[in-house]
């Protein structure tokens, strides 16, 4: 088993389909149990965007937003959702990385977030295409410890989703998530206080050379 999922991880996005499916069905690599997703319409989208940088200490001149999906089942949790009263804070890391062959500079705005389980967290991401031509990207995630991913909930993210950034362009990618308050009832979390969000981006297999040649 530990073979074959290393030759997923370490393939190209070709692979990243089914890298999904194994992570969301094993919870391997700390991937999150995600709930079914169901197409959002775009003005939908928009609105929740609009909510996110007013949460947020998102800069005023705002970039282009990157292609997300939203997880509809856990976005309506948020109305309910409470933060455990004086639980222990659990300080979450951003942790960035591209793969060699793809041209993204990509980084977290801000380094790590504190919160207790219950309460929702935002944070921004940013890429940029470095090249001069369209490049097609697509990002995997896995959580550390590996356990604490099946109480690592996201409402919305980038993740597994493709970002085609022109030449030079740059984008804002948002993911707002909430820890579980059953994280603290797990016995083989006790005492963990640090929990590392990583994500990796990848080039697609896609080739855009050929609508370059046509526009």
């Amino acid at each position: 088993m530990t073979a074959i999922v290393i030759g997923v991880v370490g393939g190209t996005y070709a692979s990243v389909p089914l890298y999904k499916v194994f992570c969301q069905r094993t919870g391997f690599g700390g991937t999150t149990q995600r709930a079914d997703d169901r197409e959002v319409k775009e003005d939908k989208k928009s609105k929740l965007m609009g909510k996110l940088y007013e949460m947020s200490n998102a800069p005023a001149d705002k970039k282009k937003q990157g292609h997300t999906w939203t997880d509809e089942e856990q976005a309506s949790r948020l109305a309910t959702l409470k933060p455990v009263p004086n639980a222990p804070l659990i300080t979450v890391t951003f942790d960035s990385n591209v793969s060699s062959t793809t041209p993204f500079k990509f980084k977290p705005a801000t380094r790590s977030v504190s919160v207790v389980g219950g309460e929702t967290a935002l944070a921004f991401f940013t890429c940029k295409n470095q090249s001069t031509s369209p490049v097609t990207g697509v990002a995997t995630y896995n959580v550390y410890p590996p356990k604490a991913g099946l109480y690592f909930n996201k409402v919305q993210c980038f993740c597994f989703e493709e970002q085609r950034l022109l030449g030079g362009e740059e984008v804002d990618m948002p993911v707002l998530f909430y820890i579980d308050p059953e994280f603290y009832e797990d016995d083989q979390l006790d005492g963990v206080q640090d929990v590392t969000l990583s994500y990796t981006f990848f080039k697609t297999d896609e080739e855009d050379e050929d609508e370059d040649e046509d526009e």
